[in-house]
């Protein structure tokens, strides 16, 4: 009965069980180094792929980031990780799933950037514009998208003033407002 009335939030294919909170790891900033062999056959399927479009090998290169760099990143891990627990900005189930990912999503704005640059690793100022490019573009427009509440804390006030202590869309409040 609960498979078949979750419908679209993609839990159908995982093993569902129940751990208790204070039982329960956390995500980590940083994992263990992929093993030499994973990381070969990864590059071995890449070439692979490469040929079968082009005639012209390549060559790999990693993007690495600065020490400064990967301290701000890890502070933004954080404070995704924080907007992630109970009651927090990014806690909704329609957007925590999301939410985790988007720390990637970031990582690979800031390489993309870092190419486009040519750095020879991601810059403390690559990895800022990355992060700015997230926090002030990328978040709140999915939480647009996934109907979470998009009101800051001051405009949420303004808007139950204005429709009488009712609950107010984005959307519906700045109509109000013009």
């Amino acid at each position: 009965s609960f498979m078949s009335h979750n419908v679209g939030i993609g839990i159908h294919e995982r093993f569902i069980y129940i751990v208790a909170p204070n039982l329960c790891g956390t995500r980590v900033c940083f994992t263990d180094d992929v093993s030499p062999e994973i990381i070969d056959e990864y590059n071995l399927r890449i070439e692979q792929l490469v040929e079968s479009n082009r005639q012209t090998p390549r060559v790999f290169q990693t993007i690495t980031f600065s020490s400064e760099a990967e301290a701000a990143y890890k502070k933004y891990f954080d404070d995704i990780e924080k907007r992630m627990d109970k009651g927090a900005d990014l806690s909704d189930r329609r957007i925590s799933g999301w939410a985790n990912r988007s720390r990637a999503i970031t990582i690979r704005i800031a390489g993309l950037l870092s190419l486009y640059l040519n750095e020879k690793e991601v810059s403390l100022d690559t990895w800022k514009s990355a992060e700015d490019f997230a926090l002030e573009y990328l978040i709140p427009c999915a939480k647009t998208v996934f109907g979470v509440d998009t009101l800051s804390a001051n405009a949420r006030r303004v808007a139950a003033h204005l429709k009488g202590g009712e609950k107010i869309t984005q959307a519906d409040f700045f109509r109000r407002i013009h």
